[in-house]
């Protein structure tokens, strides 16, 4: 069973005409053993961790300066993650759609779903009018809504359980 998952393991890494060196990089660090796949050396993927070419027009960088976040730093703000007693994805529409941008929202939770392999709900879609006009702004001609104060605010008097 073990060279038959490792045959299929890098028929899949190296199953395109042209190797990459990322896939390369990654397959030498994945270890298998007793037929399980292992999590890889973290410490030797830093050679995957390129520096950013500099940003260009239209970019979102080139416009707005980010500091950027180490990945200790991304661990120091306890990220959210699925738990015993989290295993749901909530997905809120907020505003009225067509047929067609209903059809992509169900699509993007089905593949949310899949994805990240948690159970996902779409809810309801709600008014954006439910939204206090001091939670919205036009921002280089677009409406955008204060997630902070819907996440707050709004989603907690749902009561969901075991959201993520």
């Amino acid at each position: 069973m073990k060279p038959l998952f490792t045959l299929l393991l890098f028929a899949l890494l190296f199953s395109c005409t042209e190797k990459t060196k990322k896939a390369e990089i990654i397959a030498k660090h994945i270890k298998l053993e007793k037929g399980d796949l292992k999590l890889p050396n973290y410490e030797a993927l830093l050679d995957l961790n390129l520096v950013l070419e500099a940003p260009k027009p239209g970019e979102w960088l080139y416009d707005h300066y980010e500091k950027g976040q180490s990945y200790g730093d991304y661990i120091k703000s306890n990220p959210v993650a699925p738990f015993e007693d989290i295993k749901t994805i909530y997905i809120q529409p907020i505003g009225e759609f067509t047929d067609w941008e209903q059809k992509v929202i169900n699509w993007n939770t089905e593949y949310i779903e899949l994805f990240f392999n948690l159970k996902t709900i779409q809810l309801p879609p709600i008014s954006e009018k439910s939204i206090p006009k001091s939670k919205q702004r036009i921002y280089y001609g677009n409406e955008q809504l204060d997630a902070t104060y819907i996440i707050n605010t709004m989603l907690p008097k749902k009561n969901l359980k075991t959201v993520l």
